[in-house]
This record gives C-alpha cells, structure tokens and sequence, in this order.
C-alpha cells in the first residue's frame, strides 16, 4: 500500500487494512509518501522485494505521477497490478503516456464512457458550452454536479428555499436525481448517497474501459453509525 500522508491518505490505508483483513489478504508493505515528494525509489526497490500480488495506491497530485512512470520503467506492471481510488481523478491517465497508465484499477461511481441517457445529455451539454477538446471529466466533477441537482430536487420537493424545509426533504429519503453517473438517491438518516458504483480499467486511450457496474449501493457503513435525524448535532469523523 502506498498512500498520500496526509488525513485522505491515511485514513484510507485503515480502511483498506480493515478490508484486507476481511477478505483474508494480508498487508506486506505500507509506506506514506509526503505530497512534496516525488522520490519512489526506495519505494520501488521495497515494493520489489516484497514482490505483492497488488498495489493499493492512494497517492494523489502531479508530485505522485512518478510513482506509475518509475513502475513501469522497472516492468513491475508486467508483474502486478495497481488499484487506486484516486488514480484519474487529477486526469493522471491524460498526463502518463498510455504505456504507464494502462491497466490501472479504479472504482468511481462516474466515468464518461458509461451508457445512459442522462450522460449522453450531460456530455452533449458539456461540449457545447466548452469544447469539444477538454480533459476527462472526473468522479469529482459529477458528485459536485449531483451535489447541487439534488440540492435543487430537495428545495423543489419542499417548495421552499427555507433551510428547515430543504432539510425535512432531504430527510425524507425520497430525493433522487437521473445523474450522468446513474440514478442518485439521498439517504435521508446519513446524508450520504445511494449510488451506482463502476469498476474501470484505464486504457490505452486516455481513458477507461468499463470492467463493472454494481448498482444501488447503500452508504451502509455510515447509515450503521450516522442518524443525522436522531443526533443532528453529529460532527465527527468516523474512522475503523
């Protein structure tokens, strides 16, 4: 595991671990990188005696783009695989050359390439106001855009702009939106979304190959330990 050090990175290496250990794989190697650097090579040389069946990477911005390049130069990408949660979301797909992106892992509930109307929609839209000629739009692009339509679809069901009506339809589970992404659905005791979530393969095109789609899938974690109707005062971050 190699992971952003910083609040992201490493509260995403305890929930990989955690995951791990449910599934029965077993951790071999974990190192932080500080977002200033961009040095892996005692990183590499690590990760090549430790010879692991998959990196999990949760590196994230420009200083991390040579994490894939020196992979790849030392052909460990002919020998494992890569999974990320964050690789494509700072287009590193369009920055590497198609040779050290490709075959990267992803999970995002959003890529371009997914088939649907809304997309088709939103992707005619997009170009028309921008360009044809833009960069990938990202999982973080399209949760923005899905964060303010349901916002929208809430204040509509209320019929108010009033932030305690706003709120009671948030709350009522019943807002959802056709997103690019799929259907969209707010879960009215966490806040968080019920969603479509998509596997993807990076290709040698600048983009994504679509491996999977798992639909409807329910904030369980958070619904498990989040009622924002019960405990509306409820701050904190939740950690394994």
């Amino acid at each position: 595991m190699v992971a952003a050090d910083y609040n992201y990175g490493r509260i995403s290496a305890q929930w990989i671990e955690k995951y791990a250990r449910e599934l029965g794989a077993t951790v071999v190697g974990k190192e932080f990188i500080s977002l200033d650097s961009g040095d892996f090579a005692a990183t590499l040389n690590n990760i090549q005696q430790q010879a692991p069946n998959v990196i999990v990477s949760v590196l994230v911005g420009a200083n991390h783009v040579p994490f894939y390049r020196e992979f790849t130069a030392k052909g460990l990408n002919a020998k494992m695989k890569i999974v990320s949660p964050s690789f494509g979301l700072g287009n590193e797909q369009e920055i590497l050359s198609p040779a050290e992106a490709k075959g990267v892992i992803t999970s995002y509930n959003y890529y371009e390439e997914l088939k649907n109307p809304a997309n088709a929609e939103f992707l005619k839209k997009f170009a028309g106001a921008h360009g044809a000629n833009q960069p990938y739009i990202t999982d973080l692009a399209v949760s923005e855009w899905n964060g303010w339509q349901l916002w929208a679809a809430a204040v509509n069901k209320a019929g108010s702009l009033d932030r305690d009506k706003v709120l009671k339809a948030v709350e009522s589970g019943q807002v959802s939106i056709d997103s690019p992404a799929g259907k969209v659905t707010l879960d009215g005791r966490s806040h968080h979304v019920v969603e479509d979530i998509t596997l993807g393969r990076v290709n040698d095109r600048r983009g994504f190959d679509l491996v999977k789609t798992i639909p409807n899938q329910a904030p369980v974690y958070e619904k498990s330990v989040c009622d924002l109707v019960k405990n509306p005062s409820l701050n904190r971050a939740f950690t394994p």
